[in-house]
């Protein structure tokens, strides 16, 4: 069985060799005890709102600031073209809308931010890096999924991917990689810790280089190296604040392997290798990829070719308003604006805090509209090909919660059903599509890219799991509970996900060409095999 988890930060060892057999990688010599170093991080840094989701009420009144001033800006709005669109000009204008944005920020720092134990201890890690003790490899699990659930685009680089570059004005196809590195300073010299490969060979990309190409369509159009970077640098931020902190720079009491305790810095840094390989480079075993489908699925089976379209506007509305209020929820909490709003101790005079608000506001449309922004989130316009939407849910699911990234890889565990015995083996997330159309209705596994075998499910709601070093599963849990747990995690992290399981009417549109009206839907379930 794939183990989505594995699959997910286990990453490609084409990428290791290629950059360890090149002559022209950038030798960097690592001390080999530098995963073995402990690292003692100081307390997270002040500003807790920064950390925290704007209230539904401050993500409105943003929204309606927001498209006042799109209005404003249109040609049809008879603003002065002399007139430069300046905070403080604006704001005469939006002087109501910024208002309110302002008393539903001030009153969302009084809501209370409640975290069951489930959520709390399933970031990762990432909650819990601050004042204690953890080896620089132990950080490698939660910074790495911390990073790659940022976007599909970002999770498909960390891993590797067949590109176009320019360098020096010459193009070369090769794989192109986003490294994660771990920089530790201090008095006696600088270490470096590559999160992905844990070896010495790097091939940095200059910033200078023209990214043409990048496989799967990742890249819509010809950018330079050092742009893109950026770009994804920002999305990583919004969509992982917890490691803004890291990415600054942070003070560290450390112990290095025959050493004694010093202080220091730890920086997380990102940047791109590149390794030339001018024949066609073999496809890289990703976790939202699915495999070919066996001979055990029919021929009904939907294939990997085959494409749809999302066709009911209503659902495809929802969708879209949840996807802005969601890219929303994690913009604010880094637009300048809001951050002094959060930071204050004292209620700004509102003249102070309304230009910023405002500029918060044009800030967020550019951002929103920059081509370069990669949205974590799936975009069902147009015709979609069924692999590449397959691959996006799998990641979509995977990038929620480390808990279902590790159940749909599968974890060990003791069941106990009614009227048996205690059996050892090992539990899976089952997460499936089930594409309905006239006359046929089909599964789809989104792990393994076989069709579901109808024996693995379903089981007892009331079986109860004891799983094997589960931190959010310490104690013996019905399953049924714990399918309630993981489906209140979607609607947390998630909540676009939610339509995609109530499901919604597609196109299909198979590898003949021929279409016919469908329903797809989203199922969750789980399997166990005995071992």
């Amino acid at each position: 069985m794939t183990r989505v988890k594995d699959a997910f930060l286990g990453f490609s060892s084409e990428v290791n060799a290629l950059s360890s057999n090149t002559e022209e990688a950038e030798m960097v010599k690592l001390d080999p005890a530098v995963g073995q170093v402990v690292l003692k991080l100081d307390t997270r840094p002040a500003g807790q709102w920064c950390w925290e989701e704007p209230s539904s009420a401050a993500i409105a009144a943003m929204q309606q600031l927001m498209a006042v001033i799109e209005q404003m800006r249109s040609p049809t709005s008879g603003w002065q073209p002399d007139r430069p669109q300046t905070p403080e000009h604006l704001l005469s204008y939006v002087s109501e809308e910024a208002c309110t944005l302002l008393e539903a920020l001030e009153a969302s720092l009084d809501l209370p931010s409640p975290m069951s134990s489930f959520e709390a201890v399933d970031h990762g890690g990432l909650l819990t890096l601050w004042g204690r003790h953890s080896l620089v490899e132990q950080l490698g699990s939660p910074l790495l999924w911390g990073i790659a659930r940022s976007a599909y685009a970002v999770m498909r680089l960390l891993e590797g991917v067949a590109a176009d570059v320019e360098i020096d004005g010459m193009r070369q196809a090769g794989m192109l990689r986003l490294a994660a590195v771990l920089q530790i300073e201090t008095p006696l010299g600088v270490q470096v810790y590559d999160l992905v490969t844990h070896h010495v060979g790097r091939s940095p990309l200059p910033n200078t280089a023209q990214i043409h190409t990048l496989a799967d369509d990742l890249l819509t159009q010809a950018t330079p190296a050092n742009d893109l970077l950026q770009a994804l640098s920002r999305q990583v931020r919004f969509s992982t604040p917890h490691l803004i902190p890291l990415l600054d720079s942070v003070n560290v009491n450390l112990l290095i392997p025959s050493q004694t305790w010093q202080t220091g810095t730890l920086q997380l840094q990102l940047g791109f290798d590149f390794v030339v390989k001018p024949l066609p480079l073999p496809s890289v075993l990703l976790p939202c990829v699915p495999l070919p489908c066996l001979p055990l699925a029919s021929l009904a089976q939907p294939t990997p070719e085959a494409s749809l379209s999302f066709t009911d506007s209503n659902w495809l509305e929802a969708y879209n308003s949840i996807v802005l209020q969601q890219r929303l929820s994690h913009l604010m909490t880094q637009l300048a604006g809001c951050q002094t709003i959060a930071t204050a101790t004292l209620p700004l005079p509102a003249d102070q805090v309304l230009p910023l608000l405002v500029q918060d506001a044009c800030d967020a449309l550019e951002l929103l509209a920059d081509p370069l922004s990669t949205s974590p989130y799936l975009s069902l316009h147009g015709t979609l090909q069924f692999n590449r939407l397959i691959g996006q849910l799998l990641w979509s699911m995977s990038r929620s919660t480390p808990a279902l990234m590790t159940l749909m890889g599968g974890i060990r565990c003791a069941l106990l059903q009614p009227e048996a015995y205690w059996e050892t083996g090992i539990i899976r997330l089952l997460v499936s599509l089930k594409i309905k159309t006239p006359g046929t209705d089909w599964f789809y596994d989104l792990a393994t890219g076989e069709l579901p075998e109808p024996s693995v499910f379903p089981l007892a709601p009331d079986v109860i799991l004891q799983m094997e070093n589960c931190a959010w599963c310490l104690h013996p849990t019905r399953l049924q509970d714990l399918e309630t747990q993981l489906l209140q995690q979607i609607q947390t992290t998630a909540p676009e996900l939610r339509l995609l399981l109530a499901g919604t009417e597609i196109d299909w549109l198979d590898i003949n060409g021929e279409e016919q009206p469908a329903t797809l839907q989203l199922q969750i379930d789980f399997d166990f095999m005995p071992i």
